[in-house]
């Protein structure tokens, strides 16, 4: 007697219902990596870097910067508006919002100017000094204040160093930042969304757009993830060491 496989429709609907979920979740999955684009690679003179200072300026409309130059390395993004740049013997550029910069060591910054005559312009700045070094150093004293809002300042994690790489990355919701690799020091900035900075044995501290963190070393439970549960998390994050 032959027997005779016989298949339920209902059966055969479910396989198909737990089949397509399956491969809906697989790609759900896929879909929640966090992605990562390199905005900037900068090398300069070997230092040593014993402290990291961190400034937010807001710039009225049509404000301009006073000449100035700096004793460490800076580099920045602009968050909001467009700033017109220009380092002594060099082009000017245009930094639109979105934009990362690199402030170097010894010239004169001869621009740095909101180029909108109705729009504010806000930027950070990162600075990478040595010990006794100034955020900025003007020649001429100020005659209009600047509204710059300091951020608290770290001590980094390496020695000395001489390259920076500036990556724009946007995390999915609970999705977490790349480890930092050995001998490398890490900052971001909030772009849009939240951050959730976790240190083994410590209460998880949140950082909302426009706000600076430090990312932590690397270890057992220390993580930095986004805290929406929802919603993109974009961070650029300014990754220090020496090569």
């Amino acid at each position: 007697m032959n027997a005779k496989l016989i298949i339920s429709p209902l059966a055969f609907a479910t396989t198909l219902v737990v089949t397509a979920f399956a491969a809906g979740a697989h790609g759900s999955l896929q879909a929640a990596e966090p992605t990562s684009k390199i905005l900037l690679t900068q090398q300069f003179a070997t230092r040593p870097v014993t402290k990291v200072e961190i400034g937010d300026f807001h710039f009225a409309p049509g404000q301009l910067a006073p000449k100035h130059t700096h004793l460490a390395p800076v580099f920045g993004y602009v968050s909001k508006g467009k700033i017109y740049y220009q380092v002594e013997g060099q082009e000017p550029v245009l930094l639109n919002a979105g934009d990362v910069f690199y402030e170097p060591v010894g010239p004169n910054i001869v621009h740095f100017d909101n180029a909108s005559q109705t729009e504010e312009a806000v930027f950070t700045d990162i600075n990478f000094e040595r010990d006794g070094e100034p955020f900025i150093v003007f020649p001429v004293p100020l005659t209009e204040k600047i509204d710059r809002r300091s951020f608290p300042s770290q001590q980094p994690q390496v020695a000395a160093a001489n390259t920076m790489n500036v990556y724009e990355q946007t995390l999915p919701a609970g999705g977490a930042l790349p480890l930092l690799a050995a001998g490398t020091t890490g900052y971001g900035y909030v772009a849009q969304g939240s951050v959730s900075v976790r240190v083994r044995g410590e209460a998880p501290i949140v950082y909302t757009a426009g706000q600076t963190f430090y990312q932590p070393t690397s270890s057992v439970g220390t993580q930095v993830s986004s805290a929406s549960t929802s919603n993109d998390t974009k961070v650029i994050r300014f990754v220090l060491s020496k090569h």
